[in-house]
């Protein structure tokens, strides 16, 4: 590690002493040794050579490119005597290396040229020189093959995509007429063509559309007809992949998986911001019809709909009708996916009868909020957007839903406040609209959702996604829940204020809190004699303390109480002196000697029991246990059995502990778990010292508790802590 600090310094340091040397004659032996003497097998030595070169052309620019002019001769001649030497290279990889770095080498001359001398040799001395490599690459012995190598692939795309981007950076760009634009383009298509269409396994399809799109800014600009077939072939050959659910399960490992998953939005983020970049360079009425036409087969409306939605509150007027034009545009498309895939609700049986009809009257209704949006007010201008939402809702394709969201939330990050309230009016009403039809979209949906939260921070973009949540969990309340389950523990702040969302009002409160004491109710079956706590118990313990924390009227939780209670007494019988766990899904992932998530589960336990005595028995009974210390004895293994006698008392003596809860109870004194066992015995020992009714008749209890096992009832020299 400290050799390969120092050999980055010297490097560093070495390169920086070539860009400003004055003797021409030193940096050009300097240039040669390094290519001569460099390792191209070494990836690190590779880069280094690489950086070198690119560092001295700041300073000698037609030094390093006659340098490397003279290397890349030699290294390209083939002898008869040579030939042997020649295949070896090539099947142990040697020379493809070697061409690779001499074709990043180019463009980093390209982006670290002096701006002003970059334009006279960045089409001999720079592009025709990379494609001279990449054609080397693709022969042997003089006979052109087959391009398969990604490696070599992705290379070209990044040696287009920084000569593109230099070019428009340099002095004189704007007059500059690059002439192997049309050809590297075909390159790009090429390889875009070329990847298989049932798969998303290499990067090629997003490098490639963001190379075209740094291209098709340098002039000469493209006509209308080349740009149309540049469109529709980037289209072709991504927008008809399978869904990413699909794709997902290409992978061998979860990680696999995920990285498919964020490959397949970096995608489908590079086309948009390739049709953004072709927009640009053509921005009239007539072409972004063309566009929006060119997508029509592939009825991917919910990536549009989300770009154009914040715009239809746009400041410009004409910018707001130009948006709600290409929405109108888009609604026979997603009415057709509807239909033809019966993904319609019910109610468009009773409202659209006859599709065209209702055709007619969405597109009429769509005419007259597009002269609202030519109101001064922006009220009014918000209205008629949230109006527009609500009549495209109707229309909308439940599985495009995940597309919509990702896009139109990027899109509200970096838009103006009202636009990016528009943003979530149209996001809440497609969710209310149809948010029945949405069940299998929830993980994705909240996955976008608490993506986004943490950059999300401002009021009402903020509100925006806690609304979404409330409202998707009022169709879909457990499917949301199991989700929000597996997110890490300890809760940080978002994934908090997302459960107080679930929560809602008091009554959905209690239907959240049912579902969540079954997940606690599984914790006999799933809990072990183990040092770390089980996770989803613990997740659903912290969840409920979220929930409970919300409620208005702690009268609304007294018919579940006791079972509440009951559950978190016994949660924090089990996580006394437990780690915490490692996230749901990922315990595969955990390495020897990983360390485990910082926090103390018993003590998370007990807070989601103190906040429900507060609420549900009487704040003045949870400050009583804080007075006598009951919190600290609970945690702690040689003092448990004194906090759970402290705690029995407490719920005695304010009539939570039912028959029933006692039924339950009994149970742990009989349990596999010793930790469960004494926390039972010594509930029940202050059952039988306070003389309840059910411990005088059950004559079950005082058998399982006979008097010489009971804690806290006579002596300290009868009690035993927590083993």
């Amino acid at each position: 590690m400290l050799v390969s600090f120092f050999q980055t310094f010297l490097y560093k340091a070495l390169r920086t002493t070539l860009a400003s040397c004055q003797d021409v004659a030193y940096v050009k032996s300097q240039l040669q040794k390094f290519l001569k003497d460099t390792d191209y097998m070494d990836a690190s030595e590779r880069e280094q050579v690489v950086s070198i070169l690119a560092f001295s052309a700041k300073g000698h620019l037609d030094l390093t490119l006659s340098t490397l002019e003279d290397f890349g001769a030699a290294i390209s001649k083939v002898q008869v005597s040579g030939i042997i030497s020649l295949l070896q290279d090539f099947h142990q990889g040697r020379r493809g290396r070697t061409h690779r770095a001499l074709i990043l080498a180019y463009s980093q001359i390209a982006v670290h040229a002096p701006q002003t001398q970059l334009l006279p040799r960045v089409e001999c001395d720079i592009t025709r020189r990379v494609l001279q490599h990449y054609m080397s690459s693709c022969q042997v012995l003089g006979i052109t093959i087959l391009n398969k190598d990604l490696d070599l692939k992705l290379t070209l795309i990044q040696s287009v995509t920084e000569i593109s981007r230099a070019i428009q950076d340099a002095d004189g760009s704007q007059s500059f007429q690059f002439m192997y634009k049309e050809e590297l383009l075909g390159y790009m298509l090429d390889f875009i063509k070329e990847e298989p269409m049932d798969s998303l396994a290499s990067p090629v399809r997003l490098t490639a559309m963001l190379a075209i799109k740094h291209l098709s800014k340098v002039k000469p600009s493209l006509n209308r007809d080349a740009n149309r077939s540049l469109l529709e072939t980037c289209l072709r050959c991504l927008v008809p992949l399978p869904a990413v659910q699909h794709l997902t399960q290409e992978g061998e490992t979860a990680q696999d998986s995920l990285q498919i998953q964020s490959l397949h939005e970096l995608s489908m983020q590079a086309l948009g911001e390739l049709m953004r970049g072709l927009l640009e360079e053509d921005p009239t009425e007539s072409w972004v019809m063309e566009m929006f036409h060119l997508q029509e087969p592939f009825r991917k409306t919910g990536f549009l709909l989300g770009l154009l939605a914040p715009y239809t509150c746009a400041s410009l007027a004409t910018s707001r009708l130009w948006a709600a034009d290409c929405v109108a545009c888009l609604l026979p498309i997603q009415a057709k996916v509807l239909y033809q895939t019966s993904l319609r609700p019910s109610f468009l049986l009773i409202f659209i009868p006859d599709q065209s009809m209702g055709m007619d009257a969405a597109e009429e209704e769509l005419r007259g909020i597009r002269e609202e949006l030519k109101a001064s007010t922006p009220e009014t201008v918000l209205a008629a957007s949230s109006r527009m939402a609500k009549v495209l809702g109707k229309y909308f394709p439940s599985s495009q839903t995940h597309e919509f969201m990702e896009t139109l939330l990027n899109g509200m990050l970096r838009a103006s406040p009202t636009c990016a309230t528009a943003g979530g009016h149209w996001l809440l009403s497609i969710i209310k609209e149809y948010g029945e039809a949405l069940l299998e979209e929830v993980p994705d949906i909240l996955g976008t959702i608490t993506m986004h939260m943490p950059t999300m921070q401002e009021g009402r973009r903020k509100s925006c996604l806690l609304e979404a949540v409330a409202s998707l969990a009022g169709f879909h309340v457990e499917a949301v829940t199991s989700s929000l389950l597996c997110r890490p523990l300890p809760m940080d702040s978002d994934t908090s204020e997302l459960w107080r969302a679930v929560g809602g009002g008091d009554d959905f409160s209690v239907h959240v809190l049912h579902f969540l004491l079954t997940k606690l109710d599984h914790r006999a079956e799933t809990e072990s004699s183990s040092l770390t706590a089980a996770f989803e118990p613990l997740a659903a313990t912290c969840a409920a303390l979220e929930i409970i924390s919300t409620l208005q009227c702690g009268q609304v939780l007294r018919d579940m109480l006791p079972a509440m209670l009951r559950a978190l007494v016994e949660h924090t019988s089990h996580t006394v002196g437990q780690k915490m766990p490692a996230p749901s899904g990922s315990l595969s992932s955990i390495t020897d000697g990983q360390v485990h998530v910082v926090g103390n589960p018993c003590r998370l336990s007990m807070e989601a029991l103190a906040c429900a005595i507060s609420k549900g028995v009487g704040e003045s009974v949870a400050a009583s246990l804080c007075k006598e210390g009951t919190w600290p004895l609970l945690e702690c293994p040689e003092t448990h059995h004194e906090g759970v006698c402290q705690l029995a008392r407490a719920l005695l003596l304010s009539g939570m502990v039912t028959p029933s809860f006692i039924k339950e109870i009994l149970k742990w004194v009989r349990a596999a778990s010793p930790k469960l066992r004494l926390t039972g015995t010594a509930f029940l020992s202050q059952c039988i010292l306070y003389k309840h009714p059910a411990s005088q008749e059950d004559a079950a209890l005082n058998q399982a508790v006979p008097p010489s096992t009971r804690i806290g009832t006579t002596s300290p020299a009868h009690t035993r802590p927590l083993s």
